[in-house]
């Protein structure tokens, strides 16, 4: 009898099933069975279960879990007394759960885990970028699901509920492999490079575009064949130009007709119009001067809303925007440290820090980052690739046998 080892399920579970569940979320959203928003749908829930998980992890170590308790403490209490003055139920649920999945993100750099674990993590994680690729690729094939953006045009998110976030999350993924296949850490072939990239370019979002020429640039800048790869491609792209032209057309289309929206603003075509609602927002916090506000913010439900206004979640769409109108300065410092440890982690294989970098600039500029249910896949294994001494590959192990490694605290 076939026997799944428990720990290799959980990180199948949390690579792919949760893209899995993702779609049913998304697919229920789009059939108007539950709200935009709400709490406890299917994706809330899945993610739950890898919350736990971390959090079992870190109590297994006393110090390790004393240090966790003490720096979550002070954005519990700011989500419980804002909570306390919006007095909806539904808004502190969601804010506290959106502070523990935020304390999550930095469970990675408190966890060890061994030879077997790392091996599970990224093969799950490459095939979870190959499974989110291919979902979107064979989607706009079909023409099922959703377009990436509600005004149309080129360009699908299938059922995933967020265009931006797959992304983000697809377009650091294929960076983030990519660098890994270049230090010789994991085996990744030109069949599903060309999978990720195709999957990049039919979401066709802003951010999945600049992922996929930053990829495509690595990868030529790094071949030894660059130059007849160059010559290569540019007799391929001369032959089949009229093809290419139309599919270009295509593509291109969202993106000129977005730059003719912002009335050829570089700067608003970049940020699709979120300096607005920052600048909204500020003049807002302006108003109230407030040094309790400007220290620890006014929770997640609240954010940059008055607080007897608030009746839902509004997010600026620039995490450290989000983030200083929830958690104040307090927020922002803790942030900034968060990326800085994981750039420099990055030091002894440089290259980590470009997928890296750019993720950090797209949450700066664009946010669905930092609170994209799909980043803490991210920072597992960017911690799991950055921190492996020796030269060698993780090489993917039968899904069939039972696992007895274990993950613990540092």
């Amino acid at each position: 009898m076939l026997v799944i080892g428990p720990k290799r399920l959980f990180w199948r579970f949390a690579f792919i099933g949760i893209m899995i569940i993702d779609l049913a979320t998304g697919y229920l959203l789009a059939s108007n069975a539950i709200p935009e928003g709400g709490i406890f749908s299917p994706s809330q829930l899945g993610r739950l279960i890898i919350l736990l998980y971390f959090a079992g992890l870190i109590l297994r170590n006393k110090e390790i879990s004393l240090w966790f308790i003490f720096g979550i403490t002070p954005f519990l209490l700011i989500e419980l007394l804002y909570g306390a003055a919006h007095s909806q139920v539904s808004g502190l649920l969601y804010g506290l759960i959106s502070v523990a999945k935020l304390a999550v993100l930095a469970a990675p750099f408190f966890v060890t885990f061994d030879e077997l674990d790392q091996r599970e993590i990224v093969q799950s994680f490459k095939l979870g970028a190959l499974f989110m690729a291919s979902v979107i690729v064979i989607s706009l094939v079909l023409d099922i699901g959703k377009p990436t953006y509600a005004s149309g045009g080129f360009g699908t998110k299938s059922f995933f509920p967020s265009g931006n976030d797959i992304g983000a999350y697809l377009g650091g993924a294929t960076l983030l492999l990519i660098v890994a296949r270049h230090y010789e850490l994991i085996k990744l072939n030109t069949i599903s490079i060309a999978i990720l990239l195709t999957g990049l370019t039919f979401i066709s979002s802003k951010a999945s575009l600049l992922f996929m020429l930053a990829s495509i640039f690595f990868l030529a800048y790094h071949s030894r064949l660059m130059i007849p790869l160059t010559v290569l491609s540019s007799l391929v792209v001369l032959y089949y130009a009229d093809h290419l032209s139309q599919a270009a057309a295509m593509v291109g289309e969202i993106i000129v007709r977005r730059y003719y929206e912002a009335d050829g603003d570089w700067i608003r075509f970049l940020l699709s119009g979120r300096e607005l609602y920052v600048h909204e927002a500020i003049q807002r916090f302006s108003e109230q001067n407030s040094t309790v506000r400007l220290l620890f913010g006014q929770g997640i439900f609240v954010g940059p809303q008055h607080v007897n206004q608030a009746s839902q979640v509004d997010f600026l769409e620039a995490d450290p925007f989000d983030i200083f109108f929830m958690f104040g300065t307090l927020g922002v410092i803790v942030f900034l440290v968060f990326w800085r440890h994981l750039i420099i982690m990055s030091k002894a294989k440089p290259w980590f820090a470009f997928p890296l970098g750019l993720l950090f600039l797209h949450s700066s500029l664009a946010g669905h980052v930092v609170f994209s249910g799909l980043f803490l896949q991210t920072v597992i294994v960017a911690t799991v690739l950055l921190e492996r001494k020796r030269h060698d590959e993780l090489t993917p192990i039968n899904f069939f046998i039972p696992s007895q490694a274990r993950s613990h605290a540092r």
